[in-house]
């Protein structure tokens, strides 16, 4: 799905509750994690891990395992697209690849 069909259909995430981080266990993978609050004693809760982000040519492949069964296919592609592809690649691949 792209960036503008998101868009069209008017889906909003809450990105700030959510943030990607390169997984050291184990090694090689991304994941998504809803924060922690510090008020309520709450750790964060890996949501998304990733196990493929590959560009061939001019497109990036992702494939992901949605690990709670509050993310819907949807919600994880917005995350994927905001949380990993804009904040933490820094939109690295929006010249890179085709149909952001």
């Amino acid at each position: 799905m792209t960036w503008e069909e998101l868009e069209r259909n008017g889906l909003k995430v809450l990105a700030g509750k959510y943030e990607a981080s390169a997984g050291a266990d184990p090694p090689g993978y991304l994941f998504v994690s809803l924060r922690g609050s510090q008020n309520n004693n709450q750790t964060e809760v890996d949501v998304i891990k990733i196990t493929k982000l590959d560009l061939n040519e001019r497109n990036l492949l992702c494939e992901y395992d949605i690990l709670t069964s509050d993310i819907s296919a949807i919600m994880a592609q917005t995350l994927i697209l905001t949380v990993v592809l804009s904040e933490f690649y820094d939109d690295y691949f929006d010249d890179k690849a085709e149909g952001r």
